[in-house]
C-alpha cells in the first residue's frame, strides 16, 4: 500500500484574490501562500481549495461505509463497498 499523500500545509485552506491571480492560503495564516492560480485563476482555486478541504471528510464517510460490510449482507452492496475499499487502498487510506 502506498502512503497517503498528506498536503504539507495544514486544512482548511482558503483563496485570496491578488491583482491578477488567486492565491491559496491555510485559513488561518495568510503570510505564505501554498500555491498560485493564474489562467483560470478563480475557479482553479476554488476547485483545489474545495477538494483538498472535503478530501478529510470524503474519506471518512467511504471508511465508515466500508466498514459496515458483514457476510449476510446482499452480494450487490458487498461488491458496492469492495469497489469503496478498492478506492480507499489506492488513495492509501485503508
Amino acid at each position: 500500500m502506498k502512503p497517503a499523500p498528506k498536503p504539507a500545509t495544514a486544512l482548511p485552506w482558503k483563496i485570496v484574490a491578488g491583482q491578477s491571480e488567486r492565491e491559496i492560503f491555510r485559513a488561518d495564516d495568510v503570510t505564505h501562500s501554498i500555491a498560485r492560480c493564474g489562467f483560470q485563476g478563480e475557479k482553479n482555486a476554488a476547485y483545489v481549495v474545495h477538494a483538498c478541504n472535503a478530501y478529510p471528510r470524503l474519506v471518512a464517510a467511504l471508511r465508515e461505509a466500508y466498514l459496515t460490510v458483514h457476510p449476510g449482507m446482499p452480494v450487490e452492496y458487498r461488491i458496492k463497498l469492495a469497489a469503496i475499499g478498492d478506492l480507499l487502498r489506492e488513495l492509501g487510506e485503508l
